[in-house]
């Protein structure tokens, strides 16, 4: 199951991952990083179509698709209700296909998703967010009330900035501009 470059695809890799959080011991943290939506773009010779050109865009539906058979093995597990996912990206990918993420703030945005497997989490936050924001985010969901130590702030809370340091200089996002 080797792609050739990076590690494992991401099908059989969730495969593999789904098997093993069956052992974990309640409550759990776990994390899985694909790696298929990354350069040279590969794909098991399975899932490859007639064309030759792979591209981001195939690697995401395939990414897409491997997260759903994921979904579906473990939707009946016993914890599965009681469970928060968080489905984010690492970073941005220099290929844009949409006007709206070719401008200085767009294009560091990546896409962030929050499940909770009974659904009763829902809604649309276009809050700005940062990964660092993930942490106190979950502790508001769970209702966390002690004191814990964060950089980062509840995407619950309307707090909307972010921080950056990029080629030795820090940016300060808000929703109007980015301050220097």
């Amino acid at each position: 199951d080797f792609d050739g470059s990076w590690g494992i695809f991401d099908e059989p890799f969730l495969r593999y991952f789904a098997k093993n959080l069956k052992n974990e011991t309640k409550p759990f943290f776990a994390t899985f990083f694909s790696l298929s939506s990354h350069p040279p773009y590969t794909l098991p010779n399975y899932y490859k179509s007639e064309s030759s050109n792979t591209g981001i865009q195939k690697t995401i539906k395939y990414s897409d698709y491997s997260l759903k058979k994921f979904f579906d093995k473990i939707k009946k597990e016993h914890w599965f209700k009681n469970t928060i996912f968080i489905i984010t990206a690492d970073h941005t990918s220099g290929e844009r296909y949409n006007n709206q993420y070719n401008n200085q703030i767009g294009k560091y945005a990546i896409p962030m998703l929050i499940y909770k497997g009974d659904n009763s989490f829902k809604g649309i936050n276009s809050n700005i967010v940062q990964q660092i924001d993930i942490m106190p985010t979950i502790l508001d969901v769970i209702g966390y009330n002690k004191k814990f130590f964060s950089f980062g702030k509840s995407m619950i809370k309307n707090k909307e900035w972010a921080i950056s340091y990029l080629q030795k200089t820090y940016h300060l996002i808000t929703p109007n501009r980015i301050t220097i």
